[in-house]
Protein backbone atom coordinates (compact mmCIF):
# COMPACT_ATOMS: atom_id res chain seq x y z
CA UNK A 1 0.00 0.00 0.00
CA UNK A 2 1.07 3.73 -1.00
CA UNK A 3 2.62 5.51 1.72
CA UNK A 4 1.29 8.81 2.89
CA UNK A 5 4.13 10.51 1.34
CA UNK A 6 4.32 9.10 -2.27
CA UNK A 7 0.33 9.53 -2.76
CA UNK A 8 0.99 13.46 -2.05
CA UNK A 9 3.99 13.53 -3.98
CA UNK A 10 1.70 12.13 -7.19
CA UNK A 11 -0.87 14.72 -6.44
CA UNK A 12 2.08 17.24 -6.51
CA UNK A 13 2.90 15.93 -9.64
CA UNK A 14 0.10 15.16 -11.59
CA UNK A 15 -2.44 18.06 -10.85
CA UNK A 16 -3.99 17.42 -14.46
CA UNK A 17 -4.61 14.03 -13.19
CA UNK A 18 -5.95 14.96 -10.31
CA UNK A 19 -8.72 17.78 -12.07
CA UNK A 20 -9.59 14.97 -14.38
CA UNK A 21 -10.40 12.34 -11.75
CA UNK A 22 -12.25 15.54 -9.45
CA UNK A 23 -14.35 15.73 -12.74
CA UNK A 24 -15.09 12.23 -12.78
CA UNK A 25 -16.05 11.97 -9.53
CA UNK A 26 -18.09 15.16 -9.43
CA UNK A 27 -20.09 14.40 -12.07
CA UNK A 28 -21.00 11.15 -11.37
CA UNK A 29 -21.77 12.02 -7.46
CA UNK A 30 -23.62 14.78 -9.49
CA UNK A 31 -25.62 12.19 -11.32
CA UNK A 32 -26.19 10.26 -8.62
CA UNK A 33 -28.12 13.09 -6.44
CA UNK A 34 -30.01 13.76 -9.50
CA UNK A 35 -31.22 10.19 -10.15
CA UNK A 36 -32.48 9.94 -6.31
CA UNK A 37 -34.17 13.08 -6.79
CA UNK A 38 -37.71 13.45 -6.45
CA UNK A 39 -37.96 15.66 -10.01
CA UNK A 40 -40.11 14.60 -13.15
CA UNK A 41 -37.64 15.92 -15.14
CA UNK A 42 -34.24 14.84 -14.59
CA UNK A 43 -31.62 16.68 -16.12
CA UNK A 44 -28.80 14.37 -16.62
CA UNK A 45 -26.83 15.95 -19.09
CA UNK A 46 -26.62 19.12 -17.07
CA UNK A 47 -25.90 17.56 -14.13
CA UNK A 48 -23.07 15.70 -15.45
CA UNK A 49 -21.78 19.31 -16.25
CA UNK A 50 -22.31 21.17 -13.07
CA UNK A 51 -20.80 17.63 -11.39
CA UNK A 52 -17.93 17.75 -13.71
CA UNK A 53 -17.19 21.47 -13.01
CA UNK A 54 -16.92 21.57 -9.86
CA UNK A 55 -15.08 18.21 -9.26
CA UNK A 56 -12.73 19.54 -11.77
CA UNK A 57 -11.64 22.62 -10.13
CA UNK A 58 -12.08 21.63 -6.83
CA UNK A 59 -9.17 18.67 -8.05
CA UNK A 60 -7.01 21.47 -10.25
CA UNK A 61 -6.89 23.33 -7.06
CA UNK A 62 -5.94 20.60 -4.93
CA UNK A 63 -3.30 19.59 -7.29
CA UNK A 64 -2.18 23.10 -7.60
CA UNK A 65 -1.51 24.03 -3.73
CA UNK A 66 -0.29 19.85 -3.70
CA UNK A 67 2.32 21.01 -6.27
CA UNK A 68 3.23 24.97 -5.32
CA UNK A 69 3.41 22.91 -1.40
CA UNK A 70 5.89 20.14 -2.92
CA UNK A 71 7.83 23.02 -5.09
CA UNK A 72 8.53 24.94 -2.07
CA UNK A 73 9.45 21.89 -0.16
CA UNK A 74 12.55 21.07 -3.28
CA UNK A 75 13.34 24.47 -3.59
CA UNK A 76 13.62 25.76 0.14
CA UNK A 77 14.88 22.31 1.52
CA UNK A 78 15.79 24.02 5.08
CA UNK A 79 12.30 24.44 5.96
CA UNK A 80 11.50 22.14 8.77
CA UNK A 81 7.85 22.25 10.16
CA UNK A 82 4.43 21.64 8.48
CA UNK A 83 3.68 25.17 9.70
CA UNK A 84 6.80 26.93 8.11
CA UNK A 85 6.07 24.82 4.45
CA UNK A 86 2.88 26.04 4.86
CA UNK A 87 3.67 29.98 5.32
CA UNK A 88 6.22 29.64 2.62
CA UNK A 89 3.56 27.95 0.53
CA UNK A 90 0.78 30.59 0.99
CA UNK A 91 3.86 33.13 0.53
CA UNK A 92 4.54 31.47 -2.63
CA UNK A 93 0.89 31.36 -3.79
CA UNK A 94 0.73 34.72 -3.28
CA UNK A 95 3.27 36.18 -4.96
CA UNK A 96 2.70 33.49 -8.45
CA UNK A 97 -0.57 35.77 -8.41
CA UNK A 98 0.55 39.00 -7.50
CA UNK A 99 3.53 38.47 -10.65
CA UNK A 100 0.59 36.82 -13.18
CA UNK A 101 -1.42 40.13 -12.37
CA UNK A 102 1.41 42.30 -13.02
CA UNK A 103 2.09 40.59 -16.09
CA UNK A 104 -0.89 41.57 -18.10
CA UNK A 105 -0.29 45.22 -16.64
CA UNK A 106 2.92 44.83 -18.42
CA UNK A 107 1.41 43.37 -21.35
CA UNK A 108 -1.33 45.89 -21.73
CA UNK A 109 0.72 49.28 -20.90
CA UNK A 110 4.32 48.57 -21.06
CA UNK A 111 5.06 49.49 -17.57
CA UNK A 112 8.63 48.74 -16.53
CA UNK A 113 9.62 48.87 -20.40
CA UNK A 114 12.80 47.00 -21.05
CA UNK A 115 14.03 46.68 -17.35
CA UNK A 116 15.77 43.01 -17.19
CA UNK A 117 15.52 43.00 -13.55
CA UNK A 118 11.86 44.14 -13.24
CA UNK A 119 11.05 41.56 -16.39
CA UNK A 120 13.13 38.96 -14.72
CA UNK A 121 10.53 39.00 -10.94
CA UNK A 122 7.70 39.19 -12.62
CA UNK A 123 8.69 35.51 -14.76
CA UNK A 124 8.46 37.60 -18.43
CA UNK A 125 10.07 34.87 -21.22
CA UNK A 126 13.87 35.21 -21.13
CA UNK A 127 16.71 32.72 -20.46
CA UNK A 128 16.80 33.71 -16.68
CA UNK A 129 13.39 33.02 -16.77
CA UNK A 130 13.75 29.79 -18.31
CA UNK A 131 16.74 28.45 -16.08
CA UNK A 132 14.88 29.59 -12.85
CA UNK A 133 12.20 27.10 -14.05
CA UNK A 134 14.94 24.37 -15.81
CA UNK A 135 16.13 24.27 -11.93
CA UNK A 136 12.72 23.48 -10.73
CA UNK A 137 11.91 20.86 -13.25
CA UNK A 138 15.10 18.69 -12.54
CA UNK A 139 14.25 19.14 -8.65
CA UNK A 140 10.88 17.42 -9.63
CA UNK A 141 12.22 15.37 -12.26
CA UNK A 142 14.43 13.57 -8.93
CA UNK A 143 11.51 13.77 -6.72
CA UNK A 144 9.84 11.61 -9.47
CA UNK A 145 12.93 9.47 -9.22
CA UNK A 146 13.40 9.24 -5.57
CA UNK A 147 9.53 8.50 -5.34
CA UNK A 148 10.31 5.03 -7.76
CA UNK A 149 11.62 3.53 -5.08
CA UNK A 150 13.86 0.28 -5.82
CA UNK A 151 12.92 -2.89 -7.38
CA UNK A 152 12.14 -5.74 -5.41
CA UNK A 153 14.36 -9.16 -5.43
CA UNK A 154 10.94 -11.52 -5.54
CA UNK A 155 9.81 -13.81 -8.47
CA UNK A 156 8.85 -10.99 -10.49
CA UNK A 157 12.27 -9.07 -10.34
CA UNK A 158 12.62 -9.14 -14.12
CA UNK A 159 9.39 -7.70 -14.19
CA UNK A 160 9.66 -5.23 -11.59
CA UNK A 161 12.98 -3.87 -12.91
CA UNK A 162 11.68 -3.47 -16.82
CA UNK A 163 8.67 -1.42 -15.02
CA UNK A 164 11.18 0.47 -12.82
CA UNK A 165 13.39 1.28 -15.81
CA UNK A 166 10.60 2.22 -18.42
CA UNK A 167 9.32 4.42 -15.79
CA UNK A 168 13.11 6.01 -15.27
CA UNK A 169 13.34 6.40 -18.85
CA UNK A 170 10.28 8.08 -19.29
CA UNK A 171 10.83 10.39 -16.38
CA UNK A 172 14.26 11.75 -17.89
CA UNK A 173 13.13 11.71 -21.56
CA UNK A 174 10.43 13.91 -20.15
CA UNK A 175 13.03 16.42 -18.25
CA UNK A 176 15.05 16.20 -21.60
CA UNK A 177 11.90 17.86 -24.06
CA UNK A 178 10.88 20.18 -21.09
CA UNK A 179 14.38 21.72 -20.90
CA UNK A 180 15.26 22.16 -24.36
CA UNK A 181 11.62 23.78 -24.80
CA UNK A 182 12.76 25.84 -21.78
CA UNK A 183 16.25 26.99 -23.58
CA UNK A 184 13.97 27.88 -27.23
CA UNK A 185 11.36 29.71 -24.73
CA UNK A 186 14.16 31.84 -23.38
CA UNK A 187 15.88 32.79 -26.66
CA UNK A 188 13.12 33.62 -27.91
CA UNK A 189 12.01 35.56 -25.02
CA UNK A 190 15.37 37.59 -24.63
CA UNK A 191 14.91 38.70 -28.79
CA UNK A 192 11.15 39.44 -27.87
CA UNK A 193 12.37 41.37 -24.84
CA UNK A 194 15.54 43.19 -26.48
CA UNK A 195 13.22 44.49 -28.92
CA UNK A 196 10.29 45.98 -26.61
CA UNK A 197 7.99 43.61 -28.22
CA UNK A 198 6.59 42.17 -24.45
CA UNK A 199 4.05 44.80 -24.50
CA UNK A 200 1.06 46.17 -26.77
CA UNK A 201 3.22 49.34 -27.23
CA UNK A 202 5.94 48.33 -27.36
CA UNK A 203 5.03 45.92 -30.41
CA UNK A 204 3.84 48.58 -32.00
CA UNK A 205 6.48 50.63 -31.68
CA UNK A 206 8.66 47.84 -32.89
CA UNK A 207 6.83 46.74 -35.71
CA UNK A 208 6.49 50.60 -37.08
CA UNK A 209 10.35 51.19 -36.35
CA UNK A 210 12.14 48.01 -36.85
CA UNK A 211 9.77 45.83 -39.24
CA UNK A 212 12.44 43.58 -40.38
CA UNK A 213 13.78 42.53 -36.94
CA UNK A 214 10.29 42.16 -35.64
CA UNK A 215 9.00 39.96 -38.38
CA UNK A 216 11.79 37.86 -37.91
CA UNK A 217 11.22 37.83 -34.01
CA UNK A 218 7.40 36.75 -34.73
CA UNK A 219 8.49 34.07 -37.54
CA UNK A 220 10.88 32.30 -34.69
CA UNK A 221 8.34 32.59 -32.09
CA UNK A 222 5.38 31.00 -34.59
CA UNK A 223 8.17 28.31 -35.69
CA UNK A 224 9.00 27.62 -32.44
CA UNK A 225 5.30 26.12 -31.95
CA UNK A 226 5.47 23.14 -34.57
CA UNK A 227 3.27 22.51 -37.18
CA UNK A 228 0.32 23.41 -34.05
CA UNK A 229 1.96 26.58 -33.38
CA UNK A 230 1.01 27.86 -37.01
CA UNK A 231 -2.29 26.09 -36.95
CA UNK A 232 -3.44 27.92 -34.04
CA UNK A 233 -1.81 30.84 -35.09
CA UNK A 234 -2.71 31.20 -38.51
CA UNK A 235 -4.61 28.73 -39.84
CA UNK A 236 -7.57 28.40 -36.76
CA UNK A 237 -8.29 32.30 -37.04
CA UNK A 238 -8.39 32.36 -41.34
CA UNK A 239 -10.46 29.32 -41.97
CA UNK A 240 -12.93 30.79 -39.13
CA UNK A 241 -12.55 34.17 -41.17
CA UNK A 242 -12.66 32.55 -44.30
CA UNK A 243 -16.72 31.33 -43.49
CA UNK A 244 -17.78 34.53 -42.70
CA UNK A 245 -16.41 36.29 -45.42
CA UNK A 246 -17.66 33.55 -48.01
CA UNK A 247 -21.39 34.77 -46.76
CA UNK A 248 -20.81 37.96 -47.93
CA UNK A 249 -22.64 41.06 -46.88
CA UNK A 250 -24.82 40.39 -43.95
CA UNK A 251 -25.53 44.32 -42.71
CA UNK A 252 -28.95 44.08 -44.09
CA UNK A 253 -29.89 41.92 -41.41
CA UNK A 254 -27.95 42.93 -38.71
CA UNK A 255 -24.58 41.74 -39.31
CA UNK A 256 -21.12 42.56 -40.95
CA UNK A 257 -20.25 44.08 -44.07
CA UNK A 258 -17.39 42.40 -46.34
CA UNK A 259 -14.96 45.54 -45.30
CA UNK A 260 -15.74 44.32 -42.16
CA UNK A 261 -15.08 40.95 -42.10
CA UNK A 262 -12.23 41.25 -44.16
CA UNK A 263 -10.12 43.92 -41.79
CA UNK A 264 -11.55 41.73 -38.62
CA UNK A 265 -9.78 38.79 -40.38
CA UNK A 266 -6.75 40.77 -41.02
CA UNK A 267 -6.01 42.69 -37.74
CA UNK A 268 -6.79 38.73 -35.92
CA UNK A 269 -4.42 37.12 -37.30
CA UNK A 270 -2.13 40.45 -37.48
CA UNK A 271 -2.49 41.24 -34.04
CA UNK A 272 -2.11 37.77 -32.67
CA UNK A 273 1.14 37.17 -34.63
CA UNK A 274 2.11 40.71 -33.55
CA UNK A 275 0.98 40.30 -29.75
CA UNK A 276 2.55 37.15 -29.62
CA UNK A 277 5.44 38.16 -27.05
CA UNK A 278 2.93 39.33 -24.53
CA UNK A 279 1.52 37.71 -21.47
CA UNK A 280 -1.80 35.37 -22.38
CA UNK A 281 -4.24 37.35 -21.10
CA UNK A 282 -3.53 40.73 -22.16
CA UNK A 283 -2.30 39.07 -25.83
CA UNK A 284 -6.56 38.18 -25.83
CA UNK A 285 -7.21 41.72 -25.21
CA UNK A 286 -4.49 44.03 -26.84
CA UNK A 287 -5.85 41.59 -29.73
CA UNK A 288 -9.60 41.98 -29.25
CA UNK A 289 -9.01 45.60 -29.20
CA UNK A 290 -7.29 45.22 -32.62
CA UNK A 291 -9.98 43.31 -34.28
CA UNK A 292 -12.58 45.51 -33.20
CA UNK A 293 -10.83 49.15 -34.19
CA UNK A 294 -10.44 47.30 -38.08
CA UNK A 295 -13.90 46.39 -37.90
CA UNK A 296 -15.12 50.07 -36.96
CA UNK A 297 -12.74 50.77 -39.98
CA UNK A 298 -14.12 48.08 -42.09
CA UNK A 299 -17.56 50.06 -41.47
CA UNK A 300 -16.76 53.34 -42.32
CA UNK A 301 -15.64 52.35 -45.80
CA UNK A 302 -18.24 49.92 -46.36
CA UNK A 303 -21.43 51.72 -43.97
CA UNK A 304 -24.60 49.45 -43.21
CA UNK A 305 -27.68 49.88 -46.06
CA UNK A 306 -29.74 52.85 -43.74
CA UNK A 307 -33.09 52.06 -46.06
CA UNK A 308 -34.93 49.10 -46.84
CA UNK A 309 -34.81 50.50 -50.15
CA UNK A 310 -30.66 50.46 -50.02
CA UNK A 311 -30.85 46.89 -48.67
CA UNK A 312 -32.97 45.06 -51.15
CA UNK A 313 -31.05 43.55 -54.20
CA UNK A 314 -30.72 45.62 -57.45
CA UNK A 315 -31.47 43.94 -60.60
CA UNK A 316 -30.34 45.33 -63.82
Amino acid sequence: MPSLASVGRFIAHNPGTVAGIGAGVGAAANVGREAMSGSPNKNYLGATTRGALAGGLAGGAAGGIARAGRDVMLLRPELSGAGDVAKATAQHIGEGASNFVQRQFHGLTGFGGKDQAYLDRIGMAGSNTSAAKARLANLRAEDQLSNLGKPGWGPSWVKDHNAHNAATAGINDALHKEVSGLATEGAIGDKMRGLGMTSAPGAVKAMVTNPRESSRAIWDQLRAGGKMGVGLGVGVPLASSAASIARGDESAHGGQTVGEKVLRAGANVGGGLAFGGLPVVSNMIAGGLTEAAAGRVGRALSPRPTTIADAAPRIG
